[in-house]
């Protein structure tokens, strides 16, 4: 079930650029269409299994807000936790 904040913030959304979204493109997609269709329990469903991977991705510090050159590779470890915890993988 939806939190209150996430319906309220659904009913209003227009898009969005997700950073993450690139690893799991189809299953963002899913995400949107199932909330077009009003279908908020297939939506959360899907976005459940995406939700644990967001702050995997998120772990290391992101080298364009540190302004930091050149961009730089994720760890070893947190590569591995990130694509263990992968919704296809």
């Amino acid at each position: 079930m939806l939190k209150p904040s996430q319906a309220d913030a659904s009913l209003s959304a227009k898009g969005g650029i997700l950073a993450s979204a690139h690893l799991e493109t189809r299953s963002f997609i899913a995400v949107s269409e199932w909330m077009r269709a009003n279908d908020y329990r297939e939506a959360h469903t899907i976005w459940s299994r995406l939700e644990t991977l967001m702050p995997l991705l998120f772990r290391e510090a992101n080298p364009i807000a540190e302004c930091r050159s050149p961009l730089t590779r994720i760890s070893t470890a947190p590569r591995q936790r990130t694509r263990s915890s992968m919704p296809d993988r």
